[in-house]
């Protein structure tokens, strides 16, 4: 089975990959492996101590492998997106976020007969 390793902080690389990938798949050639490394800023769960992290690493990952910093290089340089374009959409975004996060949090509860719907083990 083909293997790729791919720069997951690089949403282009990844994208080509998959395409490459699929393109294979669809084609009868059968399945691939991407190996898609990228780092986590925060730890495995909700007060990881991170202890295993070196001091400054997650911030020096931040600040040299932002996969968004990364696209927004990329798109502005190849005049893909305007910047203009993509500050408008960090702007919006915040505020769509508590838009969606008020909502759902000032709905109903599901009814007792869609909580397994779409599940596809039930115990």
């Amino acid at each position: 089975m083909p293997a790729q390793e791919v720069d997951g902080h690089d949403f282009f690389a990844v994208h080509d990959a998959a395409g490459t990938a699929i393109a294979r798949a669809r084609a009868g050639q059968g399945p691939s492996l991407l190996h898609v490394r990228l780092n986590r800023y925060y730890g495995h769960f909700e007060g990881d101590a991170t202890t295993y992290r070196a001091p400054g690493e997650v911030e020096t990952l931040r600040r040299e492998s932002d996969c968004l910093e990364h696209f927004r290089r990329h798109v502005t340089a190849s005049k893909l997106l305007d910047p203009a374009k993509l500050d408008e959409i960090d702007e919006e975004i915040p505020k769509a976020i508590d838009r969606y996060v008020s909502g759902a949090k000032a709905a109903a509860p599901p009814v007792a007969a869609d909580l397994l719907t779409d599940v596809y083990v039930a115990y």
